[in-house]
């Protein structure tokens, strides 16, 4: 019977001839003398990798479709097997199942990770990257301090590390860390606030996610608060290059496009799933909740600053702790294709 296929398909391999071929291309069996079975001939199962870059299937029963060169039934069952055919199809005829041309295997490890979210656009890209970059580490927030240090180390001086609203180099071990309350230290600013639905860093979970997390000088942090992202304001006094009003922050030219990337990450990390917030950017400041804005200043950074060196590397440090990428990193063509 059929039921060792059925029980492969069950555990996930695809009969690639039942999925590529048409009825009428396959080859059936039906019994004979009180044996009533019928189905269909064939299988050729893969696993559900080979079978995304398998293009084309055919298939060729030797005896029946090349009667003139292979005649092993004719010969050797006569006609009696075969009524009006004496070339039909027999499960004991030799098969050749063509599986080509396949498509190239990506061979890059980063492609290789998006490769589910190729081709996709819209919100078909927005759930498939979302699906792709929510199997991760839940990072403790402790953790956070050493990552960071790591990811935004100074070139010029692995005792150092540089602010993200400031650009200052400032020493690693100046932090805010065990209630240290100088206002020069550096913390962990949540880019997405933390008061936008990403709840508390007591748990592992979005308050803690690395990708969102910057160090940045305590004050200009305080100064930031929870506003949105657009352009306009007045020169803020720490953060050279930086503008701020009651509802919005603009941070200086050489991080927009890292803000934008940031956020842009967390609107399709986090999208409703069981404990998690459904995260969402709109178009206006003053926003609270699950909101943050501005998305059209935001693709407009995003594009006027370009992923830097810098960014890759910071992407490369959290993805070998943490265990997922930022796609606008990697594909920064994305963020149109969804926005």
């Amino acid at each position: 019977g059929e039921d060792p296929i059925n029980a492969l398909e069950a555990a996930g391999f695809v009969d690639l001839i039942e999925d590529r071929l048409p009825p009428e291309a396959r080859y059936t069996y039906f019994g004979t003398h009180g044996y009533s079975a019928f189905g269909y001939l064939d299988h050729a199962l893969a696993t559900p990798a080979l079978a995304e870059i398998v293009e084309r299937v055919m298939i060729w029963h030797t005896n029946s479709d090349e009667p003139i060169t292979l005649r092993y039934n004719h010969y050797n069952h006569q006609e009696r097997w075969y009524e009006d055919d004496p070339y039909g199809a027999s499960d004991h005829d030799p098969v050749v199942v063509d599986l080509g041309p396949l498509t190239p295997m990506p061979t890059d490890p980063i492609t290789l990770y998006y490769r589910d979210a190729q081709n996709l656009n819209g919100e078909a890209l927005k759930d498939a990257l979302s699906e792709i970059i929510s199997d991760h580490r839940r990072l403790a927030y402790r953790r956070i301090w050493d990552l960071l240090a790591t990811a935004h180390r100074d070139p010029g001086n692995a005792d150092q590390l540089l602010l993200l609203y400031s650009g200052r180099a400032q020493s690693v071990a100046r932090n805010s860390g065990n209630d240290n309350t100088d206002p020069d230290a550096w913390n962990r600013e949540h880019v997405w606030p933390r008061s936008h639905a990403l709840g508390s860093t007591g748990d592992p979970g979005p308050a803690t996610d690395a990708h969102n997390l910057w160090p940045t000088d305590a004050s200009i942090n305080q100064s930031r608060e929870s506003k949105d992202f657009d352009n306009g304001g007045t020169p803020h006094h720490e953060a050279p290059g930086t503008f701020t009003d009651g509802d919005s922050w603009e941070p200086r030219d050489a991080i927009k496009g890292d803000v934008a990337r940031t956020v842009f990450y967390m609107a399709v990390r986090y999208e409703g799933e069981p404990g998690e917030p459904d995260l969402v950017l709109v178009d206006r400041t003053a926003t609270s909740s699950v909101y943050l804005g501005k998305l059209c200043t935001l693709l407009d950074w995003h594009e006027v600053d370009p992923v830097s060196v810098e960014e890759r590397h910071r992407n490369g440090v959290i993805h070998a702790v943490q265990g997922n990428r930022n796609p606008f990193i990697d594909q920064p063509e994305w963020a149109s294709d969804i926005w």
